[in-house]
């Protein structure tokens, strides 16, 4: 698949420049038949962190802006509320980068890339922090990596890449690639 080599090539292209390419991978990445691509990508030194199962709106306040797929089948929710459903999103992403490839996510972006972070969303802050603090008590990954909190995103500033794991990336150091 073309994006599955974009990915490996610009990782390759940038770890011979001295960088990393930090990867976040939206979950249903894992349904693929083979995901070999991604541990190779991890096993080279580039992080790979979570970016949502569904590539969910970590804003939403109303089922149906959760995701669209939430809308087409209200089912998969099942009387959770909103947080519950966007909670359970990000695990899953966890388990199946655990379970699949081996990998501890390093760290979360959420999708969007809202151009004020959530510093709108006191509530879905303090979610998340809280989601951060619980995994580092049970010796989970991510903790302090919360990279959803931060305002913007390396891609919309012209230094990151964006492709097949679903996620956007940046090189570190920046690279032009």
């Amino acid at each position: 698949d073309a994006t599955k080599r974009y990915a490996v090539k610009a990782a390759e292209v940038v770890k011979a420049r001295g960088g990393v390419v930090h990867f976040f991978a939206v979950g249903r990445t894992l349904e693929q038949a083979d995901a070999g691509w991604l541990k190779e990508l991890a096993a080279a030194g580039h992080p790979v962190g979570n970016h949502t199962y569904d590539h969910v709106n970590v804003k939403a306040t109303k089922p149906e802006d959760i995701q669209f797929r939430f809308r087409r089948a209200p089912w998969l929710i099942r009387g959770r509320t909103v947080e519950q459903v966007i909670e359970d999103n990000v695990e899953t992403t966890t388990l199946a980068l655990k379970e699949r490839c081996g990998i501890a996510p390093a760290g979360f972006r959420t999708p969007g890339g809202f151009n004020n972070g959530l510093k709108d969303r006191p509530d879905v802050q303090k979610q998340r922090a809280a989601f951060a603090a619980a995994r580092a008590l049970i010796g989970g990954s991510g903790a302090g990596h919360d990279r959803g909190l931060r305002a913007g995103s390396a891609a919309r500033r012209g230094r990151g890449v964006r492709g097949a794991a679903g996620g956007r990336r940046r090189a570190h150091p920046p690279a032009a690639l």
